[in-house]
């Protein structure tokens, strides 16, 4: 029950992060299909990269390890596909309601 609470707040606080990355800098969201699937793609494979091996890392090699391997490596990438997800489905609604070049 604990970790399932976590897990909840912890999507929830990477959601909020991304809708306030999101707002604060909007000229860094993609203005085309194809850059958000670019982005998309590189939040997939950064997770798949970076985050088994360089979170492993940071949690065998600090004493705090694991908190900083939860928030330090895995929460920033947590973020970019919420954000990646985001401008997609921002660009896919645009385009079916007809407002896209």
């Amino acid at each position: 029950m604990i970790i399932a609470v976590f897990v909840l707040a912890y999507l929830a606080g990477a959601v909020a992060v991304a809708f306030w990355v999101d707002r604060r800098f909007p000229r860094v969201a993609p203005r085309d299909m194809r850059m958000a699937v670019v982005h998309l793609f590189a939040a997939g494979v950064g997770n798949m990269l970076l985050d088994g091996p360089l979170g492993g890392l940071v949690a065998r090699s600090v004493p705090a390890g694991p908190v900083l391997a939860t928030m330090g490596v895995v929460f920033p990438l947590v973020v970019y596909v919420c954000l990646a997800a985001l401008w997609m489905l921002r660009i896919a609604q645009r385009a079916l309601s007809g407002h896209l070049p």
